[in-house]
């Protein structure tokens, strides 16, 4: 059995995943090989979280998908 990790090591490898997740995450989209649509950048997402907060529930179906028309999304705008 091998010994536990120590507290330092555990921090500095959960960062490491941490940074290899947000990459890999800003990469793929920014790149094109996934389409926005599909999976949307670390900073659309946030983007999109602020200005959700500050408009009216009414207006949030429109902001569901920075790429597409807010029409495609017409038939989830009973959530509000």
């Amino acid at each position: 059995m091998q010994p536990r990790l120590s507290f330092v090591e555990t921090v500095v490898y959960g960062f490491i995943g941490l940074v290899v997740f947000l990459g890999i995450w800003y990469v793929l989209p920014a790149t094109g090989l996934v389409p926005q649509q599909f999976l949307p950048g670390p900073v659309t997402v946030v983007e999109l979280s602020r200005s959700r907060r500050s408009r009216s529930p009414a207006r949030r179906c429109s902001l569901m998908s920075p790429t597409a028309s807010p029409a495609l999304f017409s038939d989830f705008c009973w959530l509000r």
